[in-house]
């Protein structure tokens, strides 16, 4: 279900997240796991109402919940190394400064062009959901089954996600045949060595 990871899209709606909370709750510094744990949930939205999800992203089952595996190895960039490419930890870099142990601060606006209307439906509707819940909250909250099914510290099944959010069976059919025909191109294409 799962494209290759878009990095200008991914910043767009943690930035997005990022401002709200700065807006709405008058807050400089944020809790990056929390912005990540709403992501999480307008994910899950987006999933179960269109069929795919904001991010591009994989979420990991980790000890403190659902987890964005590429946004949360992006933010480790910020103290110390990562595995992810150059360009995508300087991308980062230069939209967030870190103020302390996962507490950072957006130093640029969130691109809107890279977010669809319904794309910020969720986001808007997550947040308004989640802004008030402490990060222990959140993380109690994004242990849900699919998280639940899941190996510890592995990728947890994007239908699984979908099933927690109380998806449809019409969309867990829509999933299932996207997922099907991704493996199929998978296994049909050449690979040139």
């Amino acid at each position: 279900m799962q494209t290759k990871f878009n990095i200008d899209k991914a910043k767009a709606a943690t930035l997005y997240i990022f401002e709200k909370f700065e807006y709405k709750l008058q807050k400089q510094e944020v809790n990056f796991l929390s912005v990540f744990k709403i992501l999480y949930f307008a994910d899950q939205k987006h999933l179960v109402k269109y069929g795919r999800t904001i991010l591009t992203d994989e979420y990991i089952a980790m000890k403190n919940g659902a987890m964005p595996s590429n946004l949360h190895e992006l933010f480790k960039s910020l103290y110390h190394y990562s595995t992810l490419e150059n360009k995508f930890i300087d991308s980062i870099k230069k939209s967030f400064f870190l103020c302390g142990y996962y507490q950072a601060k957006a130093i640029q606006k969130a691109d809107l062009d890279e977010l669809s209307k319904s794309d910020i439906e969720c986001l808007d509707s997550s947040f308004e959901e989640n802004n008030s819940l402490s990060f222990e909250e959140l993380a109690e909250k994004s242990k849900d089954k699919a998280w639940k099914l899941a190996d510890f510290d592995n990728r947890m099944n994007i239908k699984e996600i979908a099933k927690a959010g109380k998806a449809s069976q019409e969309i867990l059919l829509y999933i299932e045949s996207h997922l099907e025909n991704q493996t199929i191109y998978f296994s049909t294409s050449k690979v040139n060595v």
